[in-house]
């Protein structure tokens, strides 16, 4: 997957405070991190599900061989993080109308 995917799928998660993956004074250490620093996760700097942390990570490998080699590798592991947001929503949702119909609240 060319880098050209991985870095501005990225770029928009700042966590909570405004803070990206890469902290730098000036823009040539901006590129340095880019090219050799490894990113702080992002479920680590913001509310970022685990699945989709580690899609970004993927996406962002300093190796070509640790990112995803095809377009539907990636399509693949959005569809599944996605499975699991929609399964994690459904069982809060049926948890939480068990909970009403118990309480009459």
């Amino acid at each position: 997957m060319p880098a050209a995917i991985s870095t501005p799928w990225a770029s928009p998660l700042p966590d909570a405070h405004g803070r990206s993956a890469f902290a730098a004074a000036d823009p040539l250490e901006w590129i340095h991190c880019h090219i050799a620093r490894q990113p702080t996760p992002p479920g680590e700097r913001a509310a970022v599900p685990e699945p989709l942390s580690t899609i970004t990570l993927k996406l962002l490998a300093k190796n070509a061989e640790e990112r995803y080699q095809t377009a539907s590798g990636l399509v693949a592991d959005l569809r599944r993080c996605l499975a699991e947001w929609e399964s994690l929503v459904a069982s809060i949702r049926s948890r939480s109308a068990r909970t009403t119909r118990r309480t009459g609240c």
